[in-house]
């Protein structure tokens, strides 16, 4: 039997993350107005530019393996302190009053 033979013509990859699922089967909005996480990498802080982000929003951090290390509501400012997790790669979600998700990666490294 060659692929595509019994009706299925594509393969349809599904990410597990945090409890939810990303990728292109999600249910879930996505944000499209988020235009900025910077500086990535950082050392003592990010900041989200978003026209969608309002006081109330939440947002966590994950590391790679799904522990959640920092969940917390943030403010029109968007200004996360990362200055006391460990160097390293982690996941970025947030998730606004909309019910919007918006899923990054971003990487901390020892300031200079």
């Amino acid at each position: 039997m060659q692929l595509g033979s019994s009706g299925f013509n594509k393969i349809v990859l599904i990410r597990y993350l945090d409890g939810f699922i990303n990728g292109i089967d999600d249910s879930k909005k996505t944000s499209k107005n988020i235009t900025e996480i910077y500086p990535n990498p950082a050392s003592n802080k990010i900041t989200l530019r978003n026209a969608n982000l309002q006081n109330g929003s939440m947002a966590s951090i994950t590391d790679l393996t799904g522990k959640v290390l920092y969940q917390n509501s943030i403010d029109k400012t968007g200004e996360i302190d990362v200055s006391y997790l460990p160097r390293g790669i982690y996941i970025l979600k947030l998730v606004n009053l909309k019910d919007e998700s918006f899923v990054k990666k971003i990487v901390l490294t020892d300031g200079n």
